[in-house]
């Protein structure tokens, strides 16, 4: 808390001196909380869709990288078929992150 912040509050304290000002300042400070309170579950909402669009990226990206990881490994290490499994498991890859994406529409359909 500031010096300006403690000023404000002691002048705001002095102004609401008698009995109506206190109950009019306890109407707006109430108002004030309940806009607040609204507010604060907008936020939650829209926290909440950011977190699921983000991790619905990162699982597109993770599928991708994954068949892509694993047809490079099958190529240079087991059956030495360069580049014909790596081309065939990122595209199991590409189809895995595109049915995430058709999942997540879905979903948000529902709601």
């Amino acid at each position: 808390m500031t010096y300006q912040d403690y000023c404000g509050k002691n002048r705001l304290i002095f102004f609401a001196g008698n009995i109506y000002n206190r109950i009019a300042f306890k109407q707006i400070d109430s108002d004030l909380r309940m806009m607040f309170f609204v507010m604060k579950n907008e936020k939650k909402r829209l926290i909440n869709d950011l977190c699921y669009f983000s991790a619905l990226g990162m699982s597109v990206a993770i599928a991708i990288f994954m068949g892509l990881g694993i047809g490079y490994y099958l190529d240079n290490y087991m059956f030495n078929t360069s580049p014909w499994l790596t081309l065939i498991f990122l595209g199991f890859g590409i189809a895995a992150g595109y049915r995430n994406i058709y999942l997540a529409m879905k979903k948000s359909r529902n709601l």
